[in-house]
């Protein structure tokens, strides 16, 4: 999506014609695209953000660190990735979430509990 950009401001601002080097982008399935956060799953399932992440926690995709933050475990890479943000001074890392996620968990919130 960057080299999209960036080839789509070069045409832009340059008027040149970067057709050829579009096509040398690899394309990428939409859900490969990591997007949703916890808030935004939980609109899907009309949950909240907290109740979200526990949900994420009981079927082992992420975990609370040593300082209490989410980040993802092994299993939960094949859903969502660790992406950098920046807000009121402050750096850290945030999870993001393909949207085949809401599906994965919708299916653990509809089996049986035991």
């Amino acid at each position: 999506m960057a080299y999209a950009h960036a080839f789509d401001q070069i045409k832009v601002s340059t008027g040149e014609d970067v057709s050829q080097l579009m096509r040398a982008i690899p394309s990428v399935k939409l859900d490969d695209i990591t997007m949703l956060n916890a808030t935004e799953i939980g609109k899907h399932l009309n949950m909240n953000a907290k109740t979200v992440n526990i949900t994420l926690c009981e079927i082992g995709m992420i975990y609370k660190d040593d300082n209490k933050k989410w980040r993802l475990t092994e299993a939960g890479t094949a859903f969502g990735e660790m992406k950098p943000f920046h807000r009121n001074g402050h750096s850290d890392y945030e999870i993001r979430w393909k949207e085949s996620v809401v599906d994965v968990l919708l299916n653990h919130l509809t089996q049986p509990s035991d």
